[in-house]
């Protein structure tokens, strides 16, 4: 029996060597305990608490290879974050001495890693509204769901006591329910589960070459054969009600602590009456494929949860897409649908020129709201 065990475990310290000293160097260029000791593989990090978070302190400058359907979409162009891992580059502590603070809660789009650390829309809302005493910090995460946002707001930003919090949130949750990786209210199943620790003890064996490549093994193939859920036309069904009820929190929370809030609306590259020809240059520039007509209806009820929200919760609803609407009209029609395009790098995310719209459109109701309380 003795043997036995002793031929298993010098088959895994075989396994473990060949694949960090073999393997891995023909793979990476480099072996594994240097690549896991020696290299910034992410930008981000486990958290025991809110299930991951942006490491703190980077400067990561990694870009991407972009789609072939979707140009623009190059990410982690110049990510940088402060002590607490929002994408800030400034100390908050010395900051709030002089300036109030507002934090901008999110996914990717809010975090911004396809533009440059200054031009996301946080950073622009904070180069316009810092003359007025306010100082606006990024603290999207990329694939942050509404369970992510509130632990974030409870964990990390409530202690700061800041004068206002924006919340731009919902296309993860229903994404990760329309793929089949929807976690509900569980912040350690998230989109980079599969290269990221989901406990403790995962922690520990990320540092084996074994353990990590079986992981990536796994999660592999249950992607290969996950359900995914096709129920668009039904896409209230199984995440909204959560997604009101951790978004409701925050702006109880909000509330209770004298906090404004303010909920975004969706602004986004589709639009109603789109010709043919239209989807089909969304299909190549935006990788939209099949889903333009899908992603409106996610749109529409995304506003309108929005909206019926802040109404019933008592927070602001920043209602992006009628004011982009309203401002920038030469964007509403087929004619000019490549330049719509443009201000993003997918369905979702936005160009450098889409941030700086995004952040003027936010910055008006957040100036009017905030002025108004002195």
């Amino acid at each position: 029996m003795d043997s036995i065990y002793e031929i298993t475990l010098l088959g895994f310290m075989f396994l473990e060597l060949a694949l960090a000293f073999i393997y891995f160097p023909y793979d990476t260029g480099r072996n594994f305990y240097k690549l896991k000791m020696g290299q910034v593989e992410t930008a981000f990090s486990f958290d025991p608490v809110l299930g991951y978070s942006f490491k703190p302190n980077i400067t990561y400058n990694k870009p991407t290879t972009a789609p072939q359907f979707a140009p623009r979409r190059i990410m982690f162009v110049d990510v940088r974050t402060d002590t607490n891992g929002f994408l800030f580059t400034e100390d908050l502590s010395t900051t709030q001495q002089s300036h109030q603070l507002i934090f901008c809660l999110g996914g990717s789009s809010t975090a911004g890693t396809e533009s440059r650390h200054d031009k996301h829309y946080p950073a622009v809302i904070d180069s316009m509204i810092e003359k007025d005493g306010f100082r606006c910090v990024n603290a999207g995460v990329g694939g942050y769901r509404s369970i992510h946002e509130l632990l974030m707001f409870k964990n990390r930003i409530l202690k700061f006591k800041p004068a206002a919090v924006t919340i731009f949130s919902g296309y993860n949750d229903w994404e990760d329910y329309k793929s089949g990786t929807y976690g509900k209210n569980n912040q350690f199943i998230h989109c980079l589960s599969h290269v990221l620790p989901t406990n403790q003890l995962e922690r520990v064996f990320d540092y084996s070459a074994l353990a990590h490549t079986a992981k990536k093994a796994v999660y592999k193939f249950r992607d290969k054969n996950k359900l995914v859920n096709k129920d668009i036309p039904g896409i209230t069904k199984g995440w909204t009600e959560q997604w009101k009820k951790n978004i409701g929190e925050i702006i109880e929370l909000c509330n209770e602590n004298g906090i404004q809030c303010f909920v975004i609306g969706q602004l986004a590259p589709v639009y109603h009456n789109a010709s043919r020809e239209a989807k089909l240059k969304a299909a190549i520039d935006l990788n939209f494929q099949d889903g333009f007509d899908g992603y409106l209806e996610f749109v529409k009820l995304m506003n309108r949860t929005c909206a019926e929200l802040c109404e019933e919760k008592g927070a602001v609803f920043v209602n992006v897409a009628r004011d982009f609407e309203d401002y920038y009209p030469v964007y509403l029609t087929d004619r000019n649908s490549m330049e719509r395009y443009s201000l993003f790098t997918d369905c979702i995310h936005f160009s450098e020129m889409g941030n700086l719209i995004m952040g003027l459109l936010i910055f008006n109701t957040l100036s009017n709201h905030l002025q108004c309380q002195h």
